[in-house]
């Protein structure tokens, strides 16, 4: 028995080496043919800007070309599933996702076929940038304090909209600890959100800082996320200054399906890692109001497991199902 149970050790710890011996020699050799990186959702989009700014420092650093993909649809839920469950885990196929968005799946979408948190893992944390609560400056109110006075001494007269629906589990997260009755106007379309914003059809709704700045004449920010104030917006608290650190704004990650060698996960941290200190990646980001995170993956994956635990604890107080 002793020398049968001798004979396993002996195999199981030459399957480990040969294992750990092709896990080296891939890692040498990666990356040896092109590398293609998908954003989730339509050319102009957020993700898609960011995606092309990162890549083509990314492919210096690599040493091998990085074809940018559009697969858009659902909320970016198809390009997530399919890098999630069809590509093979060998770093050669990457994502651009965006933290709120990946967490807020489990709660938004129904029959879900993977797991963003589990099947999705983060390489980096690449940028982050702020959300702003916005309405009309034809409204009688100035800040935040006066908009809930006015709500709360109207119940059910005001409407509050969002171009998303992670943007409903994020405003109704401070809508409901405040107790304010508002009726909840969706507008999947951009153009016909920001106008309802400035009609004013809607008198609070939630915005991109870069979208805030680019409408300055036509809507008043009183809140941002983050935790300093926006040197866009100064007079403007964030949320934590409210009491709503959960409220969080927009970053953006660098993601593969599980399952990629560590040795070739820490090569495209590198590479990226890399790209984010170029100049011209930070100028281009800036100018999207984002600033540089370069979060290790164990920092990311993180702050994507915080952010998906807040919007299932608001989506179950809310009463949201997934659609």
């Amino acid at each position: 028995m002793q020398l049968i149970a001798t004979r396993i050790a002996g195999i199981l710890v030459s399957g480990c080496a040969i294992l750990f011996g092709a896990q080296a020699t891939v890692a040498q050799t990666f990356p040896s043919k092109p590398l293609r990186l998908i954003a989730p959702i339509s050319p102009g989009a957020a993700s898609d800007v960011v995606a092309r700014i990162i890549s083509p420092e990314m492919s210096k650093n690599l040493g091998q070309p990085i074809v940018v993909e559009n697969k858009p649809g659902a909320d970016s839920i198809l390009g997530s599933e399919y890098v999630a469950l069809q590509v093979p885990p060998d770093g050669y196929t990457m994502i651009v996702t965006l933290t709120g968005t990946l967490a807020s799946f489990p709660v938004l979408a129904k029959d879900l076929r993977f797991d963003p948190l589990k099947q999705l893992p983060p390489v980096i944390g690449l940028a982050e940038g702020k959300f702003t609560l916005v309405t009309s400056p034809k409204l009688p109110w100035t800040n935040f304090n006066e908009l809930v006075a006015n709500v709360k001494s109207n119940p059910g007269k005001y409407n509050y909209g969002v171009g998303t629906a992670l943007g409903r589990i994020l405003v109704e997260t401070f809508v409901q600890e405040l107790g304010l009755k508002m009726e909840y106007i969706p507008y999947p379309n951009l153009a016909n959100y920001l106008q309802a914003l400035t009609v004013p059809d809607i008198q609070m709704g939630l915005i991109s800082e870069q979208l805030s700045i680019a409408q300055a004449e036509k809507v008043r920010v009183i809140a941002v996320t983050g935790d300093q104030r926006t040197k866009s917006f100064p007079d403007a608290p964030t949320f934590r200054e409210l009491g709503f650190p959960q409220i969080k704004g927009l970053s953006f990650n660098l993601n593969v399906p599980v399952g990629v060698p560590a040795a070739v996960t820490e090569k495209l941290y590198a590479a990226a890692s890399k790209a984010l200190q170029s100049a011209d990646v930070k100028t281009r980001l800036a100018g999207m109001r984002l600033e540089v995170l370069d979060d290790k993956p164990e920092v990311a994956a993180k702050k994507l497991a915080e952010e998906a635990k807040i919007y299932a604890d608001v989506a179950r107080k809310i009463g949201l199902k997934p659609q």
